[in-house]
């Protein structure tokens, strides 16, 4: 008899919103920014590349924790969409699974931002 059942598995499944699963999301993606962002700046060089541009290139460039602006801009949009999400008290599911859906593509578009930046230096 297994440990954890089909039955044990759909419990947790459908005790939990999607919102739920939505806002952890987010979460690991602001610490996995966070800890690229940390990798990075012990790692590389002083001067680093801060914004790249198709045209012109890298046109930005700056002091290495400066890179931590990305993974912070990321956590101020979370607790931004968190606090509407609460002062509002919203009970309108759809309302909740935007405002976590949003925060989760914000901080996937950062996170994508610093892995092409990282390519760029």
């Amino acid at each position: 008899m297994a440990l954890l059942g089909w039955s044990k598995i759909k419990d947790i499944f459908v005790s939990y919103s999607p919102t739920f699963f939505l806002w952890g999301g987010t979460i690991i993606v602001i610490i996995i920014t966070f800890i690229l962002a940390y990798y990075k700046v012990r790692s590389g060089p002083s001067s680093v590349a801060l914004h790249y541009n198709v045209i012109v290139g890298v046109d930005v460039l700056g002091n290495k924790s400066r890179l931590y602006i990305i993974p912070f801009t990321g956590l101020i949009v979370a607790i931004i969409n968190a606090s509407v999400l609460r002062l509002l008290s919203l009970h309108d599911k759809f309302l909740e699974i935007i405002l976590a859906a949003g925060s989760l593509l914000a901080n996937f578009i950062l996170l994508g931002a610093l892995l092409l930046l990282f390519r760029v230096n």
